[in-house]
């Protein structure tokens, strides 16, 4: 299981690579649709690649230790401190961003709202094919979800004409389809600066394209008196007239574009090839190979023990621990569902374990000689019930995060930085 705050660092460190290489070459020289596809891909790289088995920055980049000690230290969403109610907690980091979830989602609704509203109390047409919706109510124009808005004042005048040109230019070049996937990005990562640069970023780029598509038609000196004439009207806030005007007008009378030679290209496509190479199988199995020599037998080391304990003390301590918490989930009792859950788990230097694994098997067998840990029940009637191994495996995992409110010393293990992991197995058995 991926540690919240680890994921949200290779994310940060991959973006944070690719949107340097992207203003130090590619933002002037390179073609508007290519910059596209560079933004697009960077987004997506940022989202995958922390997902895949042995990235180089993982848990052997002693460099970034301090970094991802900050980042476990506020976004640990298992080890914060929580509000109870009834039973069930929730962090306060989690609590933060479900907040701050429900503004941007509240505030992305109100949005979609009014664009109902404008969209009920306008005028329906078509321009070129495409639908388009004119009233006094809409303040600038836009497109959304496929439609052309335009403020009714602007209707069969030459600034309404060349804002129907640009806002079509988008709807052709399908922007729409990205804008969506951008607002998505930004609701579930509000809190991050890179998501939002990012959306900026692609913007822009889409401004661009539209721009150039408009003077394809209209002479660029015409285009450029219309943008610094809407730039002082009110219209200059969204849509036709949202990115900044000295920017676009740059654009507009820049031939660097053209400059832009294909062998630059291949350097981000080196970037993303080293990034998704350092996760590939070879490496995985490297890091397997490694993680066999920082395996532990035994049981895990609280940190209620006193220095010098024995193994027998280490021992009884945990089981006294666990056998004090863990109980036979009532959906398993239920259905009269025995098993076996195999649970790897990895003690990270700093004594907490964010990295676990589960896993059911219906046979009461083991293998490996991993440690047992009996959860017996009475056998009564079965009743029925649901999800029984799920369930099972639901209240390991919930001992887990018991147990690291106590906290586990870091058993020394040779290779400084590098998690220590225990293989125990929990046997529940109805007797």
């Amino acid at each position: 299981m991926m540690d919240y705050a680890e994921y949200l660092l290779r994310l940060s460190v991959i973006w944070s690579v690719l949107i340097a290489y992207y203003y130090l070459a590619l933002h002037r020289k390179a073609p508007f649709a290519f910059r596209r596809a560079y933004l697009i891909a960077t987004i997506l790289a940022g989202l995958a690649i922390p997902l895949l088995p042995a990235l180089i920055f993982g848990s052997r980049a002693i460099v970034l230790e301090p970094v991802r000690a900050t980042f476990r230290a506020v976004l640990d969403l298992r080890g914060a401190p929580g509000v109870t109610d009834g039973g069930w907690s929730v962090s306060v980091p989690s609590l933060l961003y479900f907040i701050g979830l429900a503004a941007f989602l509240a505030r992305s609704l109100v949005q979609g709202w009014l664009v109902w509203r404008w969209k009920r109390g306008g005028v329906s047409g078509e321009y070129t094919g495409f639908p388009l919706v004119t009233g006094p109510a809409i303040p600038t124009p836009f497109t959304i979800y496929g439609y052309i808005f335009l403020p009714a004042s602007l209707v069969d005048t030459d600034l309404g004409r060349t804002a129907l040109l640009h806002e079509s230019a988008h709807l052709r070049q399908r922007h729409h389809y990205d804008a969506f996937a951008l607002e998505v990005l930004c609701l579930l990562l509000w809190f991050h600066p890179g998501a939002w640069l990012l959306r900026r970023m692609l913007r822009d780029v889409h401004e661009y394209q539209a721009d150039a598509a408009v003077v394809e038609t209209i002479p660029r000196k015409t285009y450029g008196m219309q943008l610094l004439q809407a730039s002082q009207t009110p219209f200059a806030a969204l849509g036709l007239f949202s990115s900044p005007i000295k920017n676009r007008i740059n654009v507009l009378t820049s031939s660097a574009s053209r400059r832009f030679h294909f062998v630059q290209a291949l350097l981000p496509l080196l970037l993303l090839g080293v990034l998704s190479f350092t996760c590939s199988d070879l490496l995985a199995q490297v890091d397997t190979q490694r993680a066999r020599h920082v395996s532990a037998g035994g049981s895990p080391i609280l940190t209620t023990l006193p220095d010098g304990a024995t193994r027998e003390e280490i021992m009884r301590a945990f089981l006294v621990e666990v056998y004090g918490e863990i109980k036979y989930p009532k959906a398993a009792r239920s259905s009269r569902t025995e098993g076996l859950v195999f649970l790897s788990m990895s003690i990270d230097p700093d004594g907490q374990c964010r990295n676990y694994e589960t896993r059911y098997q219906s046979k009461l067998e083991t293998f490996g000689g991993a440690n047992i840990i009996v959860v017996g029940y009475g056998a009564g009637k079965a009743t029925g019930g649901k999800n029984a191994p799920a369930a099972l495996e639901k209240e390991v995992v919930r001992m887990v995060e018991h147990l690291n409110k106590t906290g586990f010393k870091y058993e020394d293990s040779g290779y400084p930085g590098v998690p220590v992991t225990y293989g125990l197995t929990f046997k529940f058995v109805l007797e």
